[in-house]
């Protein structure tokens, strides 16, 4: 028997009679005859994982994300009770400045729901991501600065 069959032979018996959620579409996958979810249609394999995956890039992604969605925050709670501040002589870079730390508040909301099928990505795409989410606080704080001197 070879190697890829013997693989697909462990994967069909180990689904034989446990409930197993489809990593994608989370497709009940007892009983499977093929190596193939049939709801999705991804192809399965038996593997060996961490039983806490390696979180970094993820984490660095998040806390990265979260920090200029605080300042958002609190963009939003000074403005409800002081109203949207102008009169500054660069109020377009200020306004921009703004609302760009009121829009990380959904991207780090979505970086927190998204945790499951961004840990799916390959290292190299995570570390990608989280070089861009540090990207965008290293932006923030200087569209801040710019406009506080």
């Amino acid at each position: 028997m070879s190697d890829a069959r013997a693989d697909e032979t462990a994967l069909l018996d180990f689904l034989r009679d446990r409930d197993v959620a489809c990593p994608l579409c989370h497709y009940n996958l007892r009983a499977l005859t093929s190596p193939r979810c049939p709801e999705c249609g991804r192809e399965l394999r038996l593997t060996i994982g961490l039983v806490e995956p390696r979180q970094g890039a993820w984490l660095t992604g998040q806390i990265a994300l979260t920090a200029p969605a605080g300042i958002g925050l609190m963009i939003i709670i000074v403005s409800a009770f002081s109203g949207w501040p102008e009169g500054n002589s660069r109020q377009g870079l200020m306004d921009f400045a703004f609302l760009f730390h009121i829009a990380m508040i959904p991207a780090a909301a979505a970086w927190l729901v998204g945790r499951r099928r961004y840990m799916r990505l390959s290292r190299r795409i995570q570390w990608s991501g989280a070089a861009l989410a540090i990207a965008a606080v290293v932006t923030g704080m200087i569209l801040l600065a710019a406009v506080t001197d």
